[in-house]
């Protein structure tokens, strides 16, 4: 025991001071491996002795702008993850493990089209990507760093057409979402085939959870739809069914990179329960993992109900109120962060970087959208206002180049009636 004590002391120590990557290849190692990386002491010398943010991005909507903001305990500087540096009004769709996000901007100073970035916060790099179909509404989205060098992801967007005359009478009377996958590697979008669900059969608007390299949904009959980023495939996975007849609230989580489950049961406000699927490639079995009683913190909150998992011995547990709590349920303690904007109601991601360039391909606008490219008419008249003398640096909106124009054509049919030339003009 001595022996195996020392010798978790000095992996911490090494490890305490490795990179991200080198840490998750040390998780593939043993199981014992990966516990320790996970536990609550590692994770706070981890960031405490390298350039590392460990934590959550809640979204949040105020006054048509979509804010973010990082709470975390490991992590105390103040505005150490921010949006700003994207153009326009960015909201959060998916973050990855590797400190990635996925962001929209639905309002655009050039155009009314939404424009799709991907970003690394930390290092304040961003690239603008291709946008899928943008015509029919997103469901959910979701992202996954395949690989970090060469940088590979892939984004997987299920969208829900708004007419229904297009579909198979064997498919009226079920819900259709649209599966399109973007690969970095292409660069280019991908649509699948379409998936169905029952008709009283919906997709939660949370955000997935990323386990196994695979993307997990909680639908509204309880179970887990799962899609595998490798083989581009679904499968239909089920809840325990301990959770599945008495429980009144279930959220999906993941725990030491397994597929994981929270739930509280009805009549029972003190306490929730952390279930962990076991082997998730064999047979898929449900385990019990802890009893957790939220009874010291209910002094202070009568309301709370857990939303993430932080580590193998915390719990990101929110109140009605505006703050949240890390709740390490080894020994009942919590810290309470107050939030700055008082809701979030568009998602909570977890988030986990560090300041290593990510080695985005174009860190600025993507210039080879096809809607992005001026009319080649447009280009032709800035040219010739060009030649006259009144250069203009950007294109001109086509009311006032064909206002411009009139004033100019007037003007010469005025100097050509001075000159004693008869100009008859029929507008």
């Amino acid at each position: 025991m001595a022996h195996q004590s020392i010798g978790t002391d000095i992996l911490s120590e090494i490890l305490s001071r490795a990179t991200l990557q080198t840490v998750g290849r040390f998780r593939l190692v043993s199981k014992e491996c990966n516990d320790l990386t996970y536990r609550s002491y590692f994770m706070r010398l981890h960031c405490q002795r390298t350039r590392i943010i460990s934590g959550f991005l809640l979204a949040s909507m105020m006054s048509h702008k979509h804010p973010a903001e990082f709470v975390s305990t490991d992590n105390n500087i103040p505005n150490i993850v921010s949006l700003r540096f994207l153009p326009g009004c960015a909201r959060i769709l998916a973050c990855t493990n590797q400190g990635l996000l996925l962001c929209l901007n639905s309002r655009p100073k050039c155009h009314r089209i939404p424009e799709y970035y991907v970003c690394k916060p930390t290092t304040k790099e961003w690239q603008q990507i291709p946008n899928p179909k943008t015509r029919y509404f997103a469901r959910n989205v979701a992202m996954m760093v395949l690989r970090l060098d060469p940088l590979r992801y892939k984004i997987i967007r299920l969208s829900e057409p708004s007419h229904l005359r297009n579909l198979n009478r064997k498919h009226a009377y079920e819900h259709c979402f649209r599966c399109e996958v973007f690969d970095s590697e292409r660069w280019a979008w991908r649509q699948l085939e379409e998936m169905y669900l029952p008709y009283d059969e919906v997709l939660t608007s949370k955000p997935a959870i990323s386990a196994c390299g695979a993307f997990h949904w909680l639908t509204s009959e309880k179970n887990i739809l799962a899609f595998n980023a490798d083989d581009e495939t679904w499968t239909m996975l089920s809840v325990p069914d301990a959770v599945n007849n008495k429980s009144y609230y279930l959220q999906l989580a993941g725990y030491q990179g397994k597929l994981a489950c929270l739930r509280k049961e009805r009549g029972r406000e003190d306490c929730f329960e952390l279930w962990v699927m076991e082997d998730y490639f064999g047979k898929k079995l449900w385990n019990k993992k802890h009893t957790v009683s939220t009874k010291p913190l209910q002094i202070e909150e009568r309301f709370v109900s857990p939303e993430a998992l932080y580590n193998a011995e915390n719990a990101l547990v929110r109140s009605y109120y505006d703050r949240v709590y890390f709740y390490k349920f080894t020994d009942g303690s919590f810290d309470a962060v107050k939030l700055k904007n008082g809701h979030y109601d568009q998602g909570i991601f977890p988030f986990q970087s560090d300041f290593e360039p990510s080695n985005l391909r174009i860190c600025r606008r993507f210039k080879n959208h096809p809607r992005q490219r001026p009319r080649r008419s447009l280009q032709r008249c800035n040219e010739f206002i060009h030649l006259l003398g009144l250069g203009c640096r950007r294109a001109l909106n086509p009311t006032l180049m064909f206002i411009f124009l009139l004033l100019i054509f007037t003007l010469f049919c005025s100097v050509l009636d001075e000159q004693g030339f008869n100009v008859n003009v029929s507008l």
